[in-house]
C-alpha cells in the first residue's frame, strides 16, 4: 500500500514538473548564446545589474503611479471621481503603446464617459466589457496612421500576424482569468473553502504559463522574458493585493507560502540540471579541443558552436542558428553564424540550457 502511494506521489510530482516551464520552456539559438557570452565577457556586474533592474523598472513606477492616483466614493457619482478616470487614460494610453498615438486612450475615455453618466457608475468590469470598444477605434486610427500599404503588408504576413495576435490575447485572457479568481476568492473568503481557492492559484498560474509558452514556441529566446514579464509580473501584483484583502493571518500565511516555495523548488530543479549537464559539456570541449581550462556552461557550449567539425558530426534536428531578434556579435561570430547556416543540416531549432528536460546536442564525444 505504501509502495502505491509512493509511486503515485511520484508519478504525480513528475506530471506537475511536467507542465513547469522553468524547466522546458526556454530555449537559446546559436546567435543569441554568442551574443549572452559576448556581453558576459564585456559587461562589468555593475552595469549588468542596472540592465536586470532597468528593464521592469518603467512599468513597476507606471502601475505604482497609476495606483497612487486616489479614488473618489463611487457613490459620488462620475463626475466626482475623476480619479477612475485618470486611471483608464493611464491604462489605454500604455495598452496602445504608442502604436496609433494617444488618440485612441482619449477616444476609449470619451466612450466610457457617457456609459457612466448615463447607465451605471462604475462599470462592473469596464476595461474588460468595453474591450471591443477600444478595439474599433484602435484598429480604424492604426488603419489611417499607417495607410493601407502596412495594412496590406499584414495581410500578407497573415501567420506571423495571427501568430502575434494570440500572445495578445493571451495576455488579455489574464486579466479575465484573475478577475473570475479575484470574485471567487471574495465568496469563498471567511469560509471553509477559503484555503482550496488559495491552492488553485498556483495551479492556475502554471496554466497560463503554459498558454504563453504555446503562443511564443515559433519564437522561442524571447519565451523566458514572455513568461516572467507577463505572468509572474501580474501574478506578483495580484498577489499582493489579494495579501491586501485578506481578512485572516491564515490566509495570508497560505498566499504567502504557496507563492514562495515555487521559487526555490524551481531554483533547485535548474541547479540540478545545470549541475548534471557541466560534466557532459566538458567532456566533449575536451575531447574536442583538448582544453583543460576551467569555464562555466555559456563557454563550454561557445566553444561547442565554434567547433565546425564537431557541430557536422551532431543531430542538430531542433538546433536554431539564427535568433527572432537582431543581436550585436562580433565580426567572426557574424562570419561563424553564416557557416552553420550554410552547413547541410534541419534547422528548426536551438541549443541546449539546463532547463531543458532534454538534451538536444548530443554531448557526448565523437
Amino acid at each position: 500500500m505504501a509502495n502505491k502511494i509512493t509511486s503515485r506521489a511520484l508519478r504525480l510530482l513528475e506530471a506537475w514538473k511536467g507542465l513547469q516551464v522553468s524547466y522546458y520552456g526556454g530555449k537559446y539559438s546559436v546567435h543569441r548564446l554568442l551574443a549572452l557570452e559576448a556581453f558576459s565577457q564585456s559587461a562589468s556586474l555593475l552595469r549588468s545589474l542596472i540592465v536586470c533592474m532597468k528593464i521592469p523598472l518603467p512599468m513597476v513606477v507606471l502601475v505604482f503611479l497609476q495606483e497612487s492616483v486616489p479614488l473618489q466614493d463611487p457613490r459620488d457619482g462620475w463626475r466626482a471621481n475623476y480619479g477612475f478616470w485618470i486611471r483608464v487614460v493611464i491604462l489605454t494610453f500604455v495598452i496602445t503603446h504608442f502604436s496609433t498615438g494617444q488618440a485612441v486612450s482619449t477616444i476609449f475615455t470619451l466612450c466610457v464617459i457617457p456609459i457612466g453618466a448615463n447607465v451605471i457608475f462604475p462599470l462592473p468590469f469596464s476595461i474588460l466589457a468595453l474591450t471591443p470598444i477600444y478595439n474599433i477605434p484602435h484598429i480604424v486610427l492604426f488603419h489611417v496612421i499607417m495607410g493601407g500599404r502596412v495594412v496590406q503588408l499584414l495581410r500578407e504576413r497573415r501567420e506571423q500576424l495571427v501568430k502575434y495576435m494570440n500572445f495578445l490575447y493571451a495576455q488579455i485572457l489574464m486579466m479575465f482569468i484573475y478577475r473570475v479568481y479575484e470574485v471567487l476568492f471574495r465568496y469563498a473568503e471567511g469560509s471553509r473553502y477559503h484555503l482550496l481557492v488559495i491552492m488553485i492559484l498556483p495551479i492556475m498560474v502554471v496554466l497560463i504559463k503554459n498558454v504563453v509558452f504555446k503562443c511564443t514556441a515559433h519564437v522561442e529566446d524571447i519565451t523566458p522574458e514572455a513568461v516572467i514579464f507577463t505572468v509572474d509580473f501580474f501574478n506578483a501584483i495580484y498577489v499582493a493585493t489579494c495579501m491586501q484583502r485578506a481578512s485572516s493571518v491564515l490566509a495570508i500565511l497560505a498566499i504567502t507560502v504557496t507563492d514562495l516555495s515555487q521559487t526555490p523548488i524551481m531554483l533547485y530543479g535548474l541547479h540540478g540540471r545545470t549541475v548534471d549537464i557541466i560534466p557532459r559539456v566538458y567532456q566533449a570541449v575536451h575531447a574536442a579541443t583538448g582544453s583543460d581550462t576551467a569555464a562555466n556552461l555559456l563557454n563550454f557550449l561557445s566553444l561547442l558552436c565554434r567547433d565546425l567539425e564537431k557541430w557536422g558530426k551532431q543531430s542538430l534536428t531542433r538546433v536554431r542558428i539564427r535568433s527572432c531578434f537582431p543581436h550585436q556579435v562580433s565580426s567572426l561570430d557574424a562570419a561563424l553564424l553564416d557557416t552553420l547556416s550554410r552547413l547541410d543540416q534541419p534547422i528548426a531549432s536551438t541549443v541546449v540550457v539546463p532547463f531543458r528536460k532534454t538534451s538536444l546536442l548530443d554531448l557526448h564525444p565523437t
